[in-house]
């Protein structure tokens, strides 16, 4: 990175960086928000309003119970990849290099596939509370499309991995 080539900081300054850039962009957004008047105790008054409909805690509940599946998928995504990267990290600079060029194309190929699981979400909501075979029936349809999507991209990746990889790096090692 520029900052390990043009300092003597090394791979430790650039962590430091990252961590920087990270806190700095959450504490701009957060600025931007309570300018706006997006963060407040009236916005989050009114949206939990909105959000609970007059359901009170049953509603809440619901809500609640639905996110923590969420949060529990992207917890222990995140603790994989954490654990993935120290790992790399510990082998060396050209595991990291080439664990950070797989992060970048599961971000890139996620992105591409998750139109498709958005279209999805939405047909399935719009169908389970008229007919929930039609519902299951879009969500195995969007099942096999996902997995054909999935194995043309894990083909098409593997057999184009030189020339992938070389989009990222020149380095033989990564």
């Amino acid at each position: 990175s520029l900052v390990s080539r043009k300092t003597e900081w090394g791979i430790q300054g650039v962590a430091w960086v990252q961590v920087s850039t990270a806190w700095l962009q959450a504490l701009l957004m957060v600025g931007a928000a309570v300018r706006k008047g997006l963060l407040g105790a009236a916005p989050l008054r009114l949206a939990l309003g909105a959000m609970l409909g007059g359901g009170g805690l049953a509603t809440a509940k619901e809500y609640i119970s639905a996110a923590s599946l969420l949060l529990l998928r992207t917890g222990a995504f995140q603790l994989a990849m954490t654990a993935l990267s120290a790992r790399a990290g510990r082998l060396g600079p050209s595991y990291a290099a080439a664990h950070k060029v797989g992060r970048q194309a599961s971000s890139w190929i996620s992105t591409a596939v998750d139109s498709l699981a958005n279209a999805a979400q939405i047909l399935i909501a719009a169908r389970i509370a008229t007919d929930q075979s039609a519902a299951r029936a879009v969500a195995n349809r969007t099942l096999v499309l996902g997995g054909l999507a999935g194995c043309v991209l894990g083909i098409g990746l593997w057999l184009g991995r030189r020339r992938f990889i070389s989009m990222f790096s020149h380095d033989p090692d990564v």
